[in-house]
């Protein structure tokens, strides 16, 4: 090769490399003026609130109004799905999805080539140690456990809010979508069709302030519900005309179009460990996340909303359901939200499950940091509260800065790479010129 030409190529690695903007990261946490919520259907009794006797009132004197359940303050975000068919107001087990609000507005516009090499991801963290390997693939129902072909893994639904204020996607002629781009969207009718206004039925939705002021004891909703938030369009709103109403307990079937599907999601595997350790990341991946922020740009949005969904069918074989292992059903899959500022310890978490044969470099992890043999080491993550009788641990676990809260991550692919070729011109420049 061409000595000058070697050295041109060298140089234009290097200068890749050398340019910290080009594989700068930048993470946005819904800390950073976004927001992240739980909510939950929760069609029951203890949520209603009597109509007011109001002559303008259609319903004056004669119905209630759920309000679900706002959880916006709340440390945990979830996703569960209900396993009963019973009627609207069955109680027990509640169907739950967290709402991710990220502030976009200060990323470049859509036009710019900064997205030409981005990827996106959004990243969540591990709230609680009870992610087993029971809760992450379990048989079919009457499957048989000894073939692993019966088992089902355990998937997420990851959905965005459509930034496109149209309904018909062009102009105002088939009206907007969202109430904060026109009152008159706040006028909604549930799947039953009741007509009713949903307050918070906004892109920039309100993530409110939890469950005292969010729906308990008659009070009105501070922030988005089952009932009011953007994408979903309840089974039932009106108390009194809900006996068996449609889709209790179904997410899928109370989400409509505001929502579009981005992927499916799988959380890692347990095994070889016990469990997934407190503060491990979960990370999901996808060109449509980016496309997402794209088409948000495109339409003056400051924000992007990012939904996560229990993402399988939620009904066991007695009440008509075909899939879903009893062990995923009515369970709490949490991940941390900004208002949790120190996570929970994990003192129990092994990360070779109890047996040093399976890795050697796990068992030289325990070797270091618990020399009294093989035992649980905990989460590395979690280490707040044991520092006395878990020496081992630095003081993680500490999310006040949001280093554990929902965050979104857009960066380049790995640079590592381009490095090597820089070296790699550089080294066969110098083999060039010692031939010379």
């Amino acid at each position: 090769m061409n000595v000058r030409r070697l050295v041109a190529l060298g140089v234009a690695a290097l200068t890749i490399c050398a340019s910290t903007q080009a594989w700068a990261t930048i993470v946005i946490r819904t800390n950073d003026g976004g927001a992240d919520a739980e909510v939950r259907e929760n069609f029951d009794n203890r949520n209603e609130v009597q109509v007011p006797i109001d002559p303008n009132d259609p319903f004056a004197g004669t119905v209630a109004h759920y309000l679900g359940l706002n959880r916006g303050s709340s440390t945990e975000i979830a996703t569960r799905v209900n396993d009963t068919t019973s009627t609207a107001t069955g109680g027990g087990e509640s169907s739950s999805l967290f709402y991710l609000k990220f502030d976009i507005s200060n990323l470049p516009d859509q036009n710019d080539s900064f997205w030409t090499d981005k990827k996106v991801t959004l990243r969540l963290h591990v709230r609680n140690n009870n992610l087993s390997s029971g809760r992450i693939y379990d048989v079919k129902p009457g499957g048989n456990p000894l073939h692993f072909d019966q088992y089902v893994r355990m998937q997420f639904n990851v959905r965005g809010l459509e930034p496109n204020p149209y309904k018909n996607g062009v102009d105002t002629s088939g009206g907007y979508r969202y109430g904060d781009d026109d009152a008159s969207a706040y006028n909604r009718t549930d799947q039953a069709g009741n007509a009713y206004t949903a307050n918070f039925y906004e892109y920039d939705w309100k993530e409110g302030t939890g469950v005292g002021a969010g729906g308990e004891n008659g009070q009105q909703p501070t922030g988005i519900t089952w009932t009011n938030a953007p994408g979903l369009t309840p089974a039932c709103r009106i108390a009194v005309n809900c006996t068996q109403g449609p889709s209790i307990g179904i997410i899928e079937d109370n989400i409509n179009s505001d929502m579009k599907l981005l992927g499916t999601w799988q959380w890692p595997r347990t095994f070889p460990r016990n469990h997934l350790p407190v503060g491990l990341a979960l990370d999901f991946t996808d060109d449509d996340i980016k496309q997402l922020i794209l088409d948000a740009k495109t339409h003056g949005r400051d924000s992007v909303t990012l939904i996560v969904s229990h993402g399988l069918d939620p009904l066991n074989p007695a009440n008509g359901g075909t899939q879903t292992p009893a062990g995923f059903l009515g369970f709490n899959y949490l991940a941390i939200p900004k208002e949790m500022l120190t996570l929970n310890d994990d003192a129990n978490y092994d990360p070779d499950g109890g047996d040093p044969s399976i890795n050697q470099t796990l068992d030289n992890y325990h070797s270091v940091n618990n020399p009294t043999g093989d035992q649980e080491v905990g989460s590395p993550f979690s280490c707040s509260f044991n520092l006395t009788t878990r020496p081992q641990c630095t003081g993680l676990g500490n999310n006040s800065a949001g280093a554990f809260s929902p965050k979104l991550i857009i960066q380049v692919p790995e640079p590592a790479s381009a490095a090597l070729v820089a070296l790699g011109l550089l080294a066969a420049w110098g083999i060039v010129r010692r031939r010379k």
